[in-house]
């Protein structure tokens, strides 16, 4: 975009300097009108055709204007669509850091999470394991403190 941008820039200082030319061409133009009417020149035919070239130049003056204009806006739309993606650039960063945000809370939770099933599986197979040597014949440590207990 702010190539487009140097682009217009440029196409609009060239205009300018042909509009500056263009307006020096019409000056000089005009002298020679005056100077071949002083002179007493009535050639028709050459002051048609300064003439001709006067609404030929002052038609290009008008077209180098509607094109700045037209180039104006441009540049305008252009600037309006930098500021208008710069800040959905700020807001696609903002959730972006609120997503990784909420991604690493949730890889916490759920580390934590897996830890905790992860005990609780060892306590149960803890359990299972004393729950089964109980059952072992030839008394086993818990067996007997079991009996003991009871005894």
């Amino acid at each position: 975009m702010w190539k487009q941008i140097v682009d217009y820039t440029k196409q609009i200082v060239a205009l300018a300097q042909e509009i500056s030319k263009s307006k020096a061409d019409i000056k000089a133009l005009q002298e020679g009108l005056r100077e071949a009417r002083q002179e007493g020149r009535d050639e028709r035919q050459q002051v048609e055709g300064v003439r001709a070239e006067i609404r030929d130049i002052r038609q290009d003056i008008r077209d180098v204007r509607d094109e700045v204009r037209s180039v104006r806006e441009e540049v305008r739309t252009l600037r309006e669509e930098v500021r208008a993606t710069r800040e959905e650039g700020r807001e696609v960063r903002q959730d972006l850091t609120l997503a990784v945000q909420r991604i690493a809370f949730e890889m916490g939770r759920l580390r934590e999470n897996n830890a905790h099933e992860r005990e609780n599986l060892a306590l149960r197979l803890e359990t299972r394991l004393q729950q089964f040597e109980r059952r072992l014949p030839g008394g086993t440590s818990g067996e007997q403190e079991t009996e003991e207990n009871d005894g």
